[in-house]
């Protein structure tokens, strides 16, 4: 996994071509995470372009988050 992306307070940055970007975004958002933390997922599938919130809350319920 590459890591010599630049990490400041701001956040982390990855390349989207880059094989690892999910991986270096998931371990550096994880620390945010905690047993109190709610994910709102906005959207609608019913529009192309803001279908994203409800793929995101589909694909967590799959991973097991809880409701």
């Amino acid at each position: 996994m590459r890591t010599n992306y630049p990490q400041n307070d701001i956040g982390v940055r990855a390349k989207y071509s880059d094989k690892d970007a999910s991986t270096i975004l998931g371990r550096y958002l994880a620390q945010f995470f905690n047993i109190r933390t709610i994910i709102v997922c906005i959207g609608t599938d019913k529009c192309i372009g803001d279908c994203l919130g409800p793929l995101v809350g589909t694909l967590l319920t799959k991973a097991g988050f809880s409701c």
